[in-house]
């Protein structure tokens, strides 16, 4: 893929610089370009010189790094296509932008802008004929999304323990706090899906569009006639009690009592928090927030917050942090201070511009949410990312790869699973439960940890015995696992090995006869061989696994005990294991118990037996299935 580097101003088939990206590194398998000394571009006279250190192409993003600018305020980000004018995408302060929700195999024509003071903005960088790849047949289903590789997402850009940012601070006789996603952390990917509970709550269709439009509709109500557009949330549900008839004190206290019950402290900044009082420093905390004061405070102790001088709130001052207002009244009520918040605008930047010193904390979902999945239900996939983002990216710890595989994915599977699995024997009055080997080892111990009213057992089961078990009644496992799957597996077996293992030696003495040598490995070229062999004398194969399934009997028994009805369960897919032990008890052993199959999830393997037992609701399964 081709990148071009013009000026602007400059004709397009006069680019400065061109770069292969087919050429570049990969990282998780997403083509980059890591630093060039060359990729540089000076624009107009006198400006000054930007490189651009990284690209990467997700196909449905863009990600760009470059080198910070001096004295830079910050940068505007535009993008467009061939149909599309350029269109702002993000203003930035780091020197780096992810653009996304683009089309994969598109071109897109990127364009920076830089200021010094944040109102007046000059072109430094246009990158053009840049085409966003195609995704790959895992991408089309997953999506884009970053995935940790060898090492743990906890740990990339990590920040300073709270005993070091404690310790930074006690150079200041005041500490001024920021409120959300900072002190305060709501579970979800997004502040404003809050209110999808509240219109659950308040029993009105599409809340929380009409809760955002509210707000700004009050927001330019006051802008117009107060000359700012600071509001409280009484001016919010002023307009809510106009457009839907629901009392505005009613929808003040839902919202507000929704969100005593959701927020909660975050660890890390608590930490801090309790550090700097315990040696005396004066805490201020400082919002730019439509809840009052007296609400704010509320919101404070119910998550632990005690012992601050003071809570200064944008929408009892009609001024803000962004603005530089509330900035202008705590400098004029405290000396030595310090302010400390995750917004790199209003807390960053404009109290660097006040004069105030500061501290940034990266926000949480703006580290996290390049690492979760896409797709997911709404208000469900919400709430994940927020809470797996909180917990490890609020800086309190830094994880294992292995211990974040379970929180992020394992741990909700295998809990959901056991509460299904818990939730259909209650419903059927299933006593017992039998978690087959291998997956059913961290099932049974996850399950016994949450319920103790159900038995199980741990059942010793594979493939190859269910294979030699029914062989009377079907030949076609058998023959497709010990002679199909291992001809064409990647490592073979010799053909005499094979007999003697699976307990079918006697039947080595008719090899010649079917000219096969003893010292041949089975391999797809003899496999027709082989089966014809098998299935000409398979009297003799049932007698030799006679002994196998009278033991395989005695143990099923010994596992099931008196117990009149069992549920089975495996992780899937095909259902034989859980189909061939409820067909043993049932048919062949003919105990007096009724099995019930449960499987993790299902994939379509043309197995009609398996499609008619889920149709005949034998088979239950919990994630996802094709049959039906």
């Amino acid at each position: 893929m081709e990148i071009k580097l013009a000026l602007p101003g400059c004709k397009k088939k006069e680019p400065l610089l061109y770069w292969d990206m087919d050429n570049g590194t990969e990282h998780n398998s997403i083509p980059i370009i890591e630093k060039k000394e060359n990729l540089s571009v000076k624009t107009i006279e006198h400006a000054p010189e930007l490189k651009i250190t990284k690209i990467i192409n997700g196909g449905t993003y863009i990600e760009l790094k470059w080198e910070p600018l001096k004295d830079v305020f910050c940068y505007n980000v535009y993008y467009s296509t061939d149909k599309v004018k350029y269109k702002f995408t993000s203003k930035v302060t780091d020197a780096s932008c992810r653009i996304e929700k683009l089309e994969c195999d598109t071109r897109y024509f990127i364009k920076i802008k830089y200021s010094y003071n944040g109102k007046n903005y000059k072109d430094n960088l246009s990158i053009t004929d840049i085409k966003t790849r195609k995704l790959n047949a895992y991408e089309e289903i997953f999506g884009t999304k970053t995935i940790c590789v060898n090492t743990a997402e906890s740990v990339d850009k990590p920040i300073m323990s709270a005993m070091n940012m404690a310790k930074g601070l006690m150079k200041y006789d005041v500490v001024s706090f920021d409120i959300f996603d900072t002190l305060i952390l709501r579970p979800f990917a997004k502040p404003y899906d809050l209110f999808i509970l509240v219109g659950h709550k308040l029993d009105i269709m599409d809340f929380c569009e009409l809760r955002i439009k509210a707000e700004n509709k009050a927001r330019e109500y006051a802008k117009m006639t107060r000359g700012n557009s600071e509001v409280t949330i009484y001016d919010i549900y002023k307009i809510i009690e106009n457009e839907t008839g629901v009392p505005m004190s009613i929808g003040i206290k839902t919202e507000f009592q929704v969100e005593q019950d959701l927020c909660y402290a975050n660890p890390y900044m608590q930490r801090v928090y309790e550090l700097v009082k315990y040696q005396g420093k004066k805490i201020v905390i400082c919002s730019d927030m439509y809840y009052p004061k007296e609400m704010m405070e509320q919101l404070l102790n119910k998550c632990g917050y005690f012992g601050y001088e003071d809570v200064i709130v944008s929408c009892d001052y009609n001024c803000t942090k962004r603005n530089g207002g509330l900035y202008g009244l705590l400098k004029e009520k405290y000396d030595n201070l310090v302010h400390i918040g995750d917004n790199e605008i209003s807390d960053i930047q404009m109290a660097e511009k006040a004069g105030i010193a500061n501290v940034y904390y990266p926000n949480v979902n703006k580290k996290g949410n390049k690492y979760r999945a896409e797709n997911m239900s709404y208000l469900v996939g919400s709430a994940y990312k927020g809470i797996v983002n909180a917990h490890l990216h609020n800086g309190t710890k830094e994880y294992t790869p292995y211990y974040e595989m379970g929180f992020t994915y394992a741990g909700l599977y295998v809990f959901g699973f056991c509460q299904w699995i818990h939730k259909i024997l209650m419903e059927q009055g299933i006593k017992k439960v039998l978690f087959l080997a291998r997956e059913g080892d961290i099932y049974q111990k996850v399950f016994d940890l949450c319920y103790d009213d159900i038995k199980t057992e741990y059942v010793l089961w594979s493939r190859v015995p269910v294979a030699k078990t029914i062989v009377e009644k079907n030949r076609h496992p058998f023959l497709l696992q010990l002679v199909h799957h291992k001809a064409n597996a990647i490592y073979k077996s010799k053909i005499t090995t094979l007999f003697e293992r699976i307990g079918i030696g006697l039947l080595l003495q008719y090899l010649p006869e079917y000219r096969i040598n003893e010292e041949e490995y089975l391999t797809p070229d003899n496999e027709k061989v082989i089966e014809r062999l098998m299935i000409e004398h398979w009297d003799e194969i049932c007698q030799c696994y006679e002994n196998d399934k009278n033991s395989v009997k005695e143990y099923i028994k010994t596992v099931i005990g008196n117990d009149k009805e069992v549920a089975v369960v495996d992780v899937g897919w095909s259902g034989n294991n859980v189909l061939q032990i409820k067909y043993l008890v049932e048919k062949e052993f003919k105990f007096d118990c009724k099995v019930k199959c449960l499987l993790a999830a299902t994939r379509n393997v043309n197995d009609t037996y398996m499609a008619g037992m889920m149709q005949d609701s034998q088979v239950d399964t919990y994630i996802f299935f094709q049959y039906v």
